[in-house]
């Protein structure tokens, strides 16, 4: 059977959590960008990394989702290089930080986004910020509330961060491309 999303609770130690925000804050691209989806709204802090920089740090986790996609998914899975882009998003509640109902995607034909993996890196106690999936209506992802947690879902399925309340919820993202999928 097919699931919609997968979350390993404990992807990441938690007592590792600040040197590696530390590490992800080190490795920034000052000039980078981030290209949130049209139309929606979105109030977070962007850090733009390049893999490379980041593999010691992540190996752990790039194995975890080939993993979950070999016995979830079966998607057909590039692996990522020294250049593949990550975005380090901190949402503060001293602006309501948010991101609305959206997809992730790109607009390139030779490749889509095939999956979303999400770390939860978050060293310090927040509120709000919930993680929500759309899949024949609104998830809570409850479980990737907990810090050091992994979340892995199909791109395309829609999702949204609520407003921060109190605190600074921190996540990496990182996507999973493959071949175009028409």
């Amino acid at each position: 059977m097919k699931v919609s999303y997968f979350c390993a609770p404990d992807a990441h130690p938690q007592d590792q959590l600040t040197s590696l925000v530390n590490t992800f804050k080190s490795q920034i691209v000052e000039d980078g960008f981030d290209e949130p989806a049209d139309g929606v709204k979105k109030t977070s802090r962007v850090g733009v990394m390049q893999y490379g920089e980041l593999k010691n740090d992540l190996d752990r986790i790039v194995n975890i989702v080939f993993d979950v996609n070999k016995w979830n998914f079966g998607f057909d899975l590039y692996q990522p290089n020294s250049f593949s882009t990550l975005l380090y998003n901190e949402y503060d509640a001293y602006y309501k930080g948010e991101y609305s109902w959206h997809g992730d995607g790109v607009l390139k034909e030779q490749y889509d986004i095939k999956l979303t993996a999400l770390l939860n890196c978050s060293d310090t106690e927040y509120e709000g910020g919930k993680f929500k999936l759309f899949i024949n209506g609104e998830w809570d992802i409850d479980e990737f509330d907990k810090p050091g947690s992994l979340l892995v879902f199909p791109s395309w399925i829609q999702h949204k961060v609520t407003p921060v309340t109190a605190g600074v919820r921190k996540s990496m993202a990182l996507f999973f491309t493959g071949p175009n999928l028409r």
